[in-house]
């Protein structure tokens, strides 16, 4: 009975954030098509079988879940547009949403700023890719089933059923992004080690079987962006220092200032000894992850000449996500100690924690109402290449031209597109032609060359 109170205030902010979380996401992705990544998984359900849609690398990940979403999508409602894709990608971040915000509980954080807390890390404004790139779709579960061992572990005692759950939730993890597969294996592997034993990291072998597979057994190919070690670490500094600004919607400068109030926090809360156990371990665990994070991207990405960070705008909430999951501890600790015992205090303290989280939040949203114009524009000029085509294509070239089948319509905005896979589509029922749409001369001139 006395627990009811806190579990309706809990219900109430979660419902009400997933709530704001969807329709915050929802307001940019149903303006969106399919878009440069999706149409190479458009491509690969069209012409593979689906045990080999699912074992194929993906940008050197492995991306088993990603296959038969897509696949089911063209199958129950084809391809002029990816509403099942969008469906399932809202749900994935509710998840994630809910996974954190338990998880921001078990560092001490009163219900409502650990909701607030992981809605402003999922929908993070200067990380806007992950929340309106519906491709996202199987990094956001992903991502959550990375994290959910903290759950299982933090301030429970072992027993069979969560060793199980912890090694599901890993090996989820890995078979839908194997970068946060490792990611996940690290994570529950510290904690495990710290509130556990060593003997209950057998759970994780099925999902380090599958990543040794993976990354030792299959060809990867060369690194796509090959850089040296130097280099990989100063880009991972860089990453790691711009996560941490991109929190409060700043740059490298705050970014420096955040992080030095993480480690003055962690500090201070292991000088005083009021860290808890479990909050040692969550912050332990989680920091060794957002190194793992940036260390990772790094290996992959720091190659790439003249990186914008507005490009890829993803990686830092991979390496937020972490990094405040290591920091929460910490910051909990010492404000506890900061406003004391009383109840009144308590809740002032609450209630200021909340303003600073929704002030984060506010700070965020002119990044993504930037990011957000220019990829919403790119969506549409795709989704109008795609359409002309099609009609290009119905109609037919003209007398004495000939179809140019790797002509790419939607240009450098999507290159996977050609009008092979546009006339493929069409020839299996998954593309439509819009009635009544006349052929588009510079088009047709462009998709149609003399022989």
């Amino acid at each position: 009975m006395a627990n009811r109170p806190a579990l309706g205030a809990r219900a109430a902010s979660w419902t009400g954030l997933v709530l704001f979380g969807w329709w915050w996401a929802w307001r940019r992705l149903r303006h969106t098509y399919l878009f440069y990544d999706e149409w190479a998984m458009v491509d690969r359900v069209v012409h593979s079988a689906p045990l080999d849609g699912m074992t194929t690398g993906f940008n050197t990940h492995l991306w088993f879940l990603q296959d038969p979403i897509y696949r089911l999508q063209g199958l129950w409602f084809g391809f002029d547009d990816h509403w099942l894709v969008v469906a399932l990608f809202l749900v994935a971040l509710a998840g994630f949403q809910l996974v954190l915000a338990a998880l921001f509980e078990r560092a001490g954080m009163a219900v409502l700023p650990a909701a607030l807390t992981a809605t402003l890390l999922v929908y993070l404004g200067t990380a806007s890719q992950n929340f309106t790139f519906a491709i996202q779709v199987s990094p956001t579960v992903a991502a959550a089933a990375a994290f959910t061992p903290g759950l299982l572990v933090i301030d429970r005692r072992a027993s069979r059923m969560r060793d199980v759950g912890v090694g599901l939730a890993v090996l989820l993890a890995t078979l839908a992004d194997s970068g946060f597969g490792v990611v996940g294996l690290v994570f529950a592997a510290v904690l495990i080690s710290r509130v556990w034993s060593w003997r209950h990291l057998v759970s994780l072998v099925p999902a380090a079987l599958v990543l040794v597979w993976w990354f030792g057994l299959t060809d990867q190919g060369p690194a796509p962006f090959p850089s040296s070690a130097g280099h990989q670490v100063v880009f991972a500094a860089r990453l790691l220092i711009r996560s941490a600004g991109a929190l409060v919607g700043g740059g490298a400068v705050v970014g420096v200032a955040v992080l030095v109030v993480f480690v003055a926090a962690a500090a201070a809360a292991l000088r005083w000894g009021t860290m808890p156990p479990g909050g040692r371990a969550l912050a332990i665990g989680a920091l060794v992850a957002t190194v793992v994070v940036a260390v990772g991207i790094s290996h992959n990405r720091a190659g790439i000449p003249g990186l914008a960070w507005r490009d890829f705008n993803r990686y830092l909430q991979n390496v937020g996500v972490p990094l405040v999951l290591a920091a929460a501890p910490g910051l909990v600790a010492v404000g506890s100690r900061l406003v004391g015992t009383a109840p009144a205090r308590r809740r002032w303290g609450a209630a200021v924690a909340c303003a600073a989280i929704a002030a984060a939040f506010a700070l965020s949203v002119p990044a993504e109402r930037d990011y957000a114009a220019d990829f919403l524009a790119w969506n549409g000029l795709v989704r109008q290449r795609v359409e002309a085509t099609a009609v290009v294509l119905a109609t037919g070239c003209p007398e004495g031209t000939v179809l140019h089948l790797d002509a790419q319509p939607a240009g450098g905005f999507s290159p996977q597109v050609t009008a092979q896979l546009v006339l493929d589509l069409m020839g299996r029922g998954l593309l439509h032609v819009q009635p009544g749409v006349a052929p588009d001369p510079a088009l047709t001139a462009e998709l149609c060359t003399a022989p």
